[in-house]
């Protein structure tokens, strides 16, 4: 236990210096990829070493696995813990890099970004909705589990070998598209009425915590861009942490309420996943215990996957029902499993840190975080040197608002999320991209499109204001 206590002051140690490095040279905000990965690897990391210091029972072990599993040991989850503030310094190094080269180049950011140079274009926005949103109910209709509905939400449980996950993820279309309007609309009754319908809907269904996480997300980062705020009030941090907290028993409260139980229940059901959570008895709670187990089978099967899982994205877009041989991203993690410690078999996520070491091992830690920290701190500082409503600004939202799956699950989470998961979102931007009219004006130049009604608002205050 004494390398616990170890490892979790030079975490401590190391946590402070690189947000302390990063409040200082990193020009952050709420968005900021590092924001993000900070979060992360508090969350991961720290309270992790916390609540093994204070008794809990590593991976695989305590009463929950019986004697046949080999549980974790201390010297596996520090040797991870160490990996995890190696990859932690190496981030923000590189995005303290890119944020002194931007400043020294174009600046400090500009305080406000709204003004009349509007590159987003509404009638993309209402011509891709026309078409999702009627989609997005009729799936949610026939595929979706509905309160009051019992027979008809069967057909994507009862049928999930027969239907294409692209046909299963239209589920979602309907929300997706109703948080683009509420980007260019801002939060109309008329808008968030049906959006919290939605989520309530997500909720019941019992699984895919994410599909409610990541939309409460990125409106939480346009309400914050659109009051030009970098970082949320006390008040959103308070109703932030409630939702994380929340997260955690997400999947047994949407399958309580499909089953009638009763209010009272739900919430005593709720507090006890909380408390295991917080005391490091969970699942959720024990993601660095999961990385570990993932760098201890790779370096016992001696060999690595060599990148095949970023490889194995080229048949995404092929329905498995064509092709059910085809390979998948996480193919080499079934591999290493073993009976007595069943990641792979478990549906245990190694991480990004984890991906990262099963393809490339200790050289991949040196490489691929500098790569990723570099791109997206660019993309970040491009974003945010444009107006709130250019194409620009809106695609990095979106990548934002899924950083912290990416983080959790892996570089491949790039693809499924921004791309697969916010498909409705990819259709504005492709309409926007591949039209006619906008290919002289892609990315960011101006063209004529009706200004925006946030900005209708701030110039009048203006005009009221002279």
């Amino acid at each position: 236990m004494t390398i616990i206590s170890d490892v979790l002051a030079i975490d401590i140690i190391t946590l402070i210096g690189c947000i302390a490095t990063l409040i200082a040279f990193g020009q952050l905000r709420h968005s900021h990829p590092a924001t993000v990965y900070i979060i992360f690897h508090i969350l991961v990391v720290t309270l992790r070493l916390f609540t093994l210091q204070n008794g809990s029972y590593p991976l695989f072990g305590g009463p929950r696995w019986n004697w046949f599993y080999q549980q974790m040991t201390y010297e596996e989850i520090a040797r991870a813990a160490l990996y995890a503030d190696l990859v932690l310094f190496i981030m923000t190094v590189t995005w303290v890099g890119v944020s002194l080269n931007d400043l020294r180049r174009n600046g400090p950011l500009p305080s406000s970004t709204f003004d009349c140079r509007v590159t987003l274009n509404v009638k993309y926005i209402w011509r891709v909705t026309l078409f999702v949103l009627p989609v997005g109910v009729i799936a949610l209709f026939f595929l979706a589990r509905l309160p009051g509905f019992a027979d008809i939400g069967n057909l994507s449980t009862q049928r999930d070998f027969e239907l294409s996950g692209w046909v299963l993820i239209t589920q979602t279309w309907a929300g997706t598209i109703l948080v683009a309007l509420i980007y260019w609309y801002g939060f109309r009754w008329w808008l968030v009425i049906p959006i919290c319908f939605y989520l309530f809907i997500l909720t019941y269904q019992g699984y895919h915590r994410f599909r409610v996480l990541i939309p409460i997300l990125l409106m939480l980062q346009i309400y914050l861009d659109r009051r030009n705020r970098h970082w949320p009030s006390l008040t959103l941090v308070l109703l932030a942490l409630t939702a994380a907290l929340l997260f955690a028993p997400l999947k047994t409260i949407g399958r309580m309420l499909q089953e009638g139980a009763p209010i009272n229940e739900i919430w005593d059901e709720s507090i006890v996943i909380i408390n295991n959570v917080l005391e490091g008895e969970d699942g959720s709670s024990q993601l660095l215990d999961q990385f570990a187990a993932y760098v201890a089978l790779t370096n016992e099967a001696g060999t690595l996957n060599h990148g095949r899982s970023y490889i194995a994205l080229i048949a995404l877009p092929l329905p498995r029902a064509w092709w059910p041989e085809k390979p998948s991203v996480n193919d080499f993690l079934y591999q290493i499993s073993r009976p007595e410690r069943p990641v792979g078999p478990a549906g245990m996520t190694p991480l990004f840190l984890g991906e990262i070491y099963t393809n490339f091992g200790i050289i991949g830690f040196l490489i691929i975080p500098i790569l990723f920290a570099y791109f997206a701190g660019r993309v970040y500082f491009t974003a945010y040197r444009h107006n709130f409503f250019s194409l620009r600004r809106f695609i990095y939202l979106i990548i934002a608002c899924n950083l912290i799956q990416v983080y959790r699950d892996g570089l491949t989470s790039l693809i499924f999320f921004v791309v697969v998961h916010m498909m409705p979102m990819m259709f504005i931007v492709g309409a926007h991209v591949f039209n006619a009219e906008r290919r002289s004006a892609r990315f960011g130049i101006l063209t004529q499109s009706p200004i925006p009604p946030l900005i209708q608002e701030i110039h009048a205050q203006k005009g009221r204001d002279k």
